[in-house]
C-alpha cells in the first residue's frame, strides 16, 4: 500500500507477496476474518462489508501523498459514512476500529 518501497519479481515469493504486504494488509485481514491480536479480539465483518468500506476510503479520504495515519481516520471516517448501507452496523465500524487499533496503525 502507501509508502511499500519493497517490490520484486521474484517467482519464489509469487511476485512479492509476502515482502510487500504490510500493516494495511493485516488491519484488513483482521477485519474480514476477525482474529486476535496484539491484545484486541476483532469479530470478522467478512469481505463484502470489509471491501466497501476499503473502496470508500480509497476513492473518498486518501490521496497520493496520504500516509498510514490519514488511513487509519479514512477507514474508520469511510465505515460511519456507510452505516445502514450494505448491511454496515456501528457495531462492524467498532470492529474495524479494534483492527485499526491492533495493528497501532495510528
Amino acid at each position: 500500500m502507501i509508502g511499500w518501497p519493497f517490490w520484486t519479481s521474484n517467482t519464489a515469493d509469487s511476485g512479492g507477496v509476502h515482502s510487500n504486504s504490510g500493516v494495511p494488509n493485516h488491519a484488513f485481514a483482521l477485519m474480514v476474518d476477525g482474529g486476535s491480536y496484539n491484545g484486541f479480539t476483532i469479530t470478522g465483518i467478512g469481505l463484502v462489508k470489509a471491501g466497501k468500506i476499503q473502496y470508500r476510503n480509497l476513492t473518498t479520504y486518501l490521496l497520493s501523498a496520504s500516509d498510514f495515519l490519514d488511513n487509519y481516520y479514512g477507514l474508520k471516517r469511510a465505515c460511519a459514512d456507510l452505516i445502514g448501507i450494505a448491511g454496515i452496523t456501528d457495531s462492524d465500524c467498532a470492529e474495524v476500529g479494534k483492527a485499526l487499533d491492533a495493528v497501532e496503525m495510528a
